[in-house]
């Protein structure tokens, strides 16, 4: 992985935290994450948010640090981490919000919440690109 990909998804960590930073923490559940020590760099962010349920992994059990962010993504740990929808309030649609956000997929709640609340529009061909990689700017 390239050193501006690594960048970009160690970004969000900050950015998130930033936005989350409440209360008082102590790290409990990263290392429920196979791939994660409590020894790693990262290891107080990823708990945090862990426990926060902002993130949650992969269903091998894998954080995958290494591993850039796609929209879909990150636009589900911004929307969460401040605080403009809950996993428990999140749509159902009734037709897909955008015509490469298919109602099956486990995204498509967050980008429906986020297209109804005005945060994202999607691009003119009425794509979202939810698998593209995201890049610092569309992260800013």
């Amino acid at each position: 992985m390239s050193n501006k990909r690594l960048l970009n998804k160690l970004l969000l960590i900050p950015i998130i935290l930033v936005l989350t930073l409440n209360s008082a923490y102590a790290p409990v559940h990263a290392e429920e994450f196979k791939d994660v020590d409590p020894g790693d760099q990262y290891y107080v962010s990823i708990s945090y948010l862990r426990d926060l349920n902002i993130i949650n992994g992969y269903d091998d059990g894998s954080f995958r640090a290494s591993e850039e962010i796609n929209r879909a993504e990150a636009l589900k740990m911004i929307t969460l981490a401040v605080g403009l929808l809950s996993e428990e309030d999140l749509p159902i649609s009734e037709e897909d919000p955008f015509i490469d956000v298919p109602k099956t997929a486990w995204f498509d709640g967050y980008i429906q919440a986020a297209k109804d609340l005005g945060v994202i529009n999607g691009n003119p061909d009425g794509t979202f690109k939810p698998e593209q990689e995201i890049n610092l700017a569309e992260a800013l």
